[in-house]
């Protein structure tokens, strides 16, 4: 049985303050949509006293442990995957991805199964945006694509698995790279693909809302495909405890920057 939560827990505020906006506008249908949502996130995440608050109430809420949430697990691609809230009526998401080694970085230019928006808390992060180039299309000239193979990811099944899927060849051409810092904001749909690279320094965490999945795969773009037709998750489930004390260590990592302390894994 969980702890009981303290009603002036500024993360259930969010939450709540979320859920009355999608009820009020419904999900967002395009990019613009998510500035009302980048807004309450502002507000949550301007100052470092706030950044510590937000990973404080948020390490409460999941222990009192009363609201649905995803999976939380440390990510193949090297950042520990916090679900924090998921809406039982709309379906968004909240979590909190954190890079404890901040140098590393995604494999491969991949999508969602879902849109989002995110607020940097700390470090540094840099993201390459793609575009999909038509045969014979203005993106199309010799030396600005590279070739990839789409994959098909699904949704993980309970036992941790991914089936995977080879769809064919597409060429794809960087269309954008950008620099993100703390205090920065970023938000994507769900058939864009990008890249998440790492720069080293501090420790890099974000604050990330999905919308709903638009559909039950995301597409990963790989130079070769792969032998195997799944692929398991990198690491088991958290437990709400695990969760907890993962978001107070960083709470202690904002207060203090620079010293990398050990995640709780």
């Amino acid at each position: 049985m969980g702890t009981t939560l303290n009603q002036d827990n500024r993360f259930l505020k969010f939450i709540e303050a979320l859920e009355d906006l999608w009820e009020r506008s419904g999900p967002p249908a395009k990019l613009a949509d998510f500035d009302a949502i980048l807004e309450l996130s502002r507000e949550l995440t301007s100052t470092q006293a706030d950044r510590v608050r937000l990973c404080e109430d948020s390490a409460d809420f999941i222990q009192a442990d009363q609201h649905p949430r995803g999976m939380s697990y440390k990510h193949q691609h090297g950042f520990s995957k916090l679900s924090l809230y998921r809406s039982p009526k709309h379906q968004f998401n909240v979590r909190t991805h954190i890079w404890w080694d901040s140098e590393l970085s995604d494999e491969s230019p991949h999508e969602h199964r879902w849109p989002f928006c995110s607020t940097l808390l700390s470090g540094a992060l840099r993201v390459a945006n793609f575009v999909i180039a038509e045969e014979d299309g203005p993106n199309s000239t010799a030396g600005e694509t590279v070739p990839h193979v789409q994959h098909k990811f699904y949704d993980a099944d309970k036992a941790g698995d991914k089936a995977v899927e080879i769809v064919k060849q597409v060429e794809l051409m960087c269309a954008a790279k950008v620099r993100i810092v703390a205090g920065s904001q970023h938000m994507l749909w769900h058939d864009q693909p990008h890249q998440v690279f790492g720069e080293g320094g501090e420790v890099s965490a974000t604050f990330l809302i999905t919308g709903a999945a638009c559909r039950e795969f995301s597409n990963v773009y790989r130079g070769m495909s792969f032998e195997s037709k799944k692929r398991e998750l990198a690491g088991k489930h958290m437990t709400a405890d695990q969760i907890a004390d993962e978001l107070r260590l960083y709470a202690r990592e904002i207060e203090k920057p620079g010293q990398k302390q050990a995640s709780a894994a």
